[in-house]
């Protein structure tokens, strides 16, 4: 299907890497737009949009994270549902173009499928960097551009195009009128790529690459290696700040970054991009990624009070607590009733949010809303509208824990919803009053509050929020 030597292929410009985003002027009404809203009725999909810079994280600084730590797909991953999507465009004659350029000589040659599982099966492979399907040739085409990295930048093949990545693509289709999808090698690459693209046009993107593990502004993604170096994405480099600039032209208003790069929400691309960015909303991991990532609309208007979607990874993954002193992870045990079992993992939300260069906390927050769908935050005043659920922990050398049910009509206030740069369940501590219906203020020898309750994120919908946070 392709010559890697470049014999079959046909010389090429730097505006081959431009063919696919040249804007002509629109369609008449209905050429590709109907046809491509059936196709996304006929998919079932989710309405749902955001940009999203892609990569996987190491805990050494190299290309390739170690096996364990990779989780996007791999040659042992479905296509069926690719090849489902790809069938469902060759139907509603949804124009699907598939490309491979050679990065060394900029060579470009054509791709030819029959079906949909030929089409899967070249999404899937490496070497295949250029596609784009939809109606991408109108001037006001909303887009989602996805870019990962170049094979010579993912020898671990952790960066491969799968059912996950499909079902994701999928969940734009509401949104997106035309789809990019590239393998680059370099950052000036993704600014090529980005100038002729009409301005607020890009509601979606992904860029990839392999990511750093660190706490501190250190961070990069690997889109490519040769034996003369690497073509990076990183804090603080000219062409990525480059590249960013002209991003910030492209995005639509209420556009999102999804930088979908391990370890890119706390190792300072996250905060790099939204420093360059202020006014969109930027996602990022605090641990190592997985295709388990979901985009989710939200009830927000993409200003400071919150997105309008959210990118988030909190189902079929399991995260871990470290423990300091020896660099591990901690052992636990995990309460059910009357059953105890001991464990050392738990499933959390991995993803954070940035906006205006600042850490926004967990993305939870914005899934899981009060009754009168409010935000839940540090010092707010809230009352309990039906029965809630909660728990007291107390440690004292020994772990004691306490089941509590707190009755309507309880208020209190939240003195802490977690949602700190780990992995997190996203739950408030919130620390309730006695009524002044329960013996006149008579508390029964427990204290003058229930004292601080742990209250799970699903309790959030009958809490209602009286007043706003202090922070």
């Amino acid at each position: 299907r392709r010559d890697p030597s470049g014999a079959n292929m046909s010389p090429a410009t730097d505006e081959e890497l431009q063919n696919f985003v040249e804007p002509e002027p629109r369609a008449p009404a209905g050429a590709h737009g109907g046809a491509w809203r059936r196709m996304a009725a006929l998919c079932a999909c989710a309405t749902a949009a955001g940009i999203a810079f892609a990569g996987h994280g190491a805990s050494e600084p190299a290309p390739a994270a170690p096996l364990d730590a990779i989780g996007l797909a791999t040659r042992y991953h479905s296509s069926e549902h690719c090849a489902e999507m790809f069938d469902s465009f060759m139907a509603a004659k949804i124009p699907v173009t598939m490309k491979q350029i050679n990065m060394l000589t900029f060579a470009t040659s054509d791709l030819a499928f029959k079906n949909g599982t030929e089409a899967a099966s070249l999404l899937k492979e490496p070497t295949t960097n250029m596609i784009e399907y939809g109606d991408c040739k109108n001037a006001s085409a909303k887009r989602l551009l996805w870019v990962y990295p170049d094979a010579s930048g993912d020898r671990g093949e952790a960066f491969l195009v799968a059912d996950g990545e499909c079902q994701r693509m999928e969940a734009l289709f509401e949104e997106v009128d035309c789809v990019h999808f590239f393998r680059l090698t370099q950052a000036s690459f993704v600014t090529k790529l980005l100038q002729p693209m009409p301005q607020a046009s890009i509601v979606h993107a992904v860029l990839g690459g392999h990511g750093w593990d660190s706490s501190v502004n250190q961070g990069f993604l690997v889109m490519s290696e040769t034996e003369t170096g690497r073509g990076v994405q990183a804090v603080g480099a000219a062409d990525t700040t480059a590249m960013l600039n002209v991003l910030r032209t492209k995005l639509a208003p209420k556009a999102t970054v999804f930088l979908d790069s391990c370890f890119g929400g706390i190792n300072g691309m996250a905060q790099a991009m939204s420093e360059k960015l202020p006014t969109r909303w930027i996602f990022g991991g605090t641990v190592s990624l997985t295709s388990e990532i979901h985009t989710l609309p939200t009830r927000f208007d993409g200003s400071s009070a919150g997105p309008v979607r959210v990118v988030s990874e909190a189902v079929g993954t399991t995260d871990i607590v470290m423990n300091p002193e020896t660099k591990k992870k901690a052992e636990g045990v995990e309460l059910k009733g009357d059953e105890v079992t001991e464990i050392d993992e738990f499933t959390g939300e991995r993803l954070i949010a940035w906006y205006g260069g600042k850490n926004q906390g967990s993305v939870n927050q914005w899934r899981f809303l009060s009754k009168n769908k409010m935000v839940i935050r540090k010092g707010q005043e809230v009352e309990v509208a039906k029965k809630i659920h909660a728990a007291r922990a107390i440690y004292s050398g020994d772990m004691s824990v306490f089941n509590v049910g707190v009755p309507a009509g309880y208020r209190g206030t939240v003195e802490r919803v977690h949602g700190d740069n780990v992995p997190t369940k996203g739950d408030a501590v919130i620390i309730f009053r006695l009524p002044e219906k329960w013996d006149n203020y008579q508390t029964g020898g427990g204290g003058g509050t229930t004292g601080p309750l742990l209250v799970d994120v699903k309790e959030f919908a009958k809490l209602v929020v009286k007043d706003s946070a202090t922070e």
